[in-house]
């Protein structure tokens, strides 16, 4: 698309470039709507791994993901169970992000929630999606502007980092489950977040079933190893592992976690 751009406004005379621009805008927004409707025809359903992700009972759930299938999961298990361990919200635009940001942790009505931030934005609005890698910049040299999606992904670390700060918690556990950590904005995310908490152990779960890259990844992003946390792989597939995570529950002793993966990657729900 940024090459699409420099051909079509290098012209003479502004005339030209104004005109130019304009054709660079609609190619772009044909493109995009293609794109989005070739994934539209395959998000029908519920994946079993996003019902078992919104069972379980997650602080914060962050997502690169624009389908709707959290959605659907989310809804499908509202109740009673679920109010219990919080109120599902969707942050997956920068209208919602901005509503967050007003309201605090726990927004005005008094009740507890959790959050799914959905930093990509959603596959319903067109001018939610980052389809390019310059939708998450707060500049960007393509014709459409996105919806400022770098702020979905600044109030997910101010959650974060609002949530650590009256935590009383002395355990931390990021699950990381089938991403391969090449969005250098969610590394950042990650690096901020984690930092922010000076006295939590935090124990990393790089869940794929070709963890080495993602782990070297987190390793530049935690700027090398250190006594506070741990990067321990499980090498399953999304489904295996969130279906097993739900079934066996995830041990609260630092201790008990490296024989519980251990006996995960077995097949066995320890």
């Amino acid at each position: 698309m940024e090459e699409e751009l420099r051909k079509l406004v290098g012209h003479s005379t502004k005339a030209q470039r104004d005109l130019g621009k304009v054709d660079v805008l609609w190619r772009e927004r044909r493109l995009r709507e293609a794109f989005r409707r070739s994934l539209l025809r395959h998000d029908w359903g519920h994946m079993n791994q996003s019902l078992a992700a919104a069972r379980l009972p997650w602080h914060a759930w962050l997502t690169t993901n624009y389908t709707q299938f959290a959605n659907r999961a989310i809804a499908l298990f509202d109740g009673a169970e679920q109010d219990a361990r919080g109120v599902w919200r969707i942050i997956a635009t920068a209208a919602e992000a901005r509503v967050l940001a007003r309201e605090g942790l726990d927004g005005q009505d008094g009740r507890k929630y959790r959050y799914l931030f959905k930093l990509h934005g959603d596959i319903a609005h067109l001018q939610t999606m980052a389809i390019a890698g310059h939708d998450k910049d707060s500049f960007s040299p393509l014709s459409m502007p996105m919806e400022d999606l770098y702020q979905v992904y600044a109030s997910a670390e101010r959650f974060l980092m609002d949530s650590l700060d009256v935590a009383k918690a002395q355990l931390m556990v990021w699950h990381i489950v089938g991403h391969g950590l090449q969005d250098r904005r969610l590394c950042e995310l990650l690096r901020r977040a984690s930092r922010h908490s000076t006295r939590m152990k935090q124990v990393v779960v790089v869940v794929n079933p070709h963890p080495a890259d993602a782990m070297e990844r987190l390793e530049k992003v935690f700027e090398g190893r250190n006594r506070r946390w741990t990067i321990l792989p499980c090498p399953l597939r999304a489904a295996q592992y969130l279906a097993r995570l739900e079934r066996s529950g995830f041990p609260g002793d630092r201790k008990m976690i490296r024989p519980w993966l251990a006996a995960m990657r077995e097949g066995i729900a320890a």
